[in-house]
């Protein structure tokens, strides 16, 4: 059986890269729980578009994780909710 590129993923670089981002964006929706406007959120995430690629270079991680990673930092803030930081 041939060695497809999807099965030699970098296990190590894909949990450290998904760790970073899923943490990245809770910090910014957490930072940003007091405000109702989106957009600076969105531009917050968006700046870390360029160390995403880097970093994801430096673990050679194959194109399609990369937008799948990113795409799933991009969902937990599209699914903020302020309840969840409700300052008691």
């Amino acid at each position: 059986m041939k060695n497809l590129p999807l099965t030699n993923i970098n296990t190590v670089g894909l949990v450290v890269v998904f760790l970073i981002t899923v943490v990245y964006a809770v910090v910014i929706v957490y930072k940003h729980r007091d405000r109702n406007d989106i957009r600076q959120i969105y531009k917050w995430y968006l700046g870390y578009l360029l160390p995403f690629i880097v970093l994801s270079m430096i673990f050679h991680l194959q194109i399609a994780i990369q937008i799948g990673i990113y795409l799933a930092g991009a969902g937990i803030i599209l699914h903020r909710s302020n309840r969840y930081f409700y300052r008691y």
